[in-house]
């Protein structure tokens, strides 16, 4: 730790980092002895090879930290928007729909009613033929 810090942070911070990132029995353990950080740390080495069995980590399962609740507390929020959000693309969905239909029906008709004209043309020009 103290050749990543060049010397910019004092000894006994270091110690008290060491210190905070180690289990409690550890901690109890090294904090009678006043020695210096490379004493410590060593001695750190020794106590964790010779109790890394015997530590018990505990999870407290009532666990709840302050942003899952906020979280919690949020979610009916997000659901009911994405509800709506839900709705309104099934509405803008089906309107398009709509709008894709009646611009295929225009099409169509528009395309009948051309055909309908010349046919009708045609037929006007054939009689005019036979009349004339």
């Amino acid at each position: 730790m103290k050749t990543l810090t060049s010397d910019r942070i004092s000894p006994e911070l270091l110690k008290c980092l060491l210190m905070q990132r180690l289990p409690a029995q550890i901690q109890q353990i090294l904090s009678v002895r006043g020695d210096n950080l490379q004493v410590l740390s060593k001695m750190t080495d020794s106590v964790f090879e010779i109790s890394i069995c015997d530590l018990v980590l505990s999870v407290s399962a009532n666990f709840q930290s302050l942003d899952v609740s906020k979280f919690e507390d949020r979610l009916p929020a997000i659901e009911n928007r994405l509800l709506r959000l839900e709705v309104r693309l099934r509405s803008f969905r089906e309107e398009t729909l709509r709008f894709v239909v009646l611009t295929n029906t225009n099409i169509v008709g528009g395309i009948l009613s051309l055909v309908k004209r010349q046919t009708d043309a045609n037929s006007h020009a054939h009689l005019n033929r036979k009349t004339s």
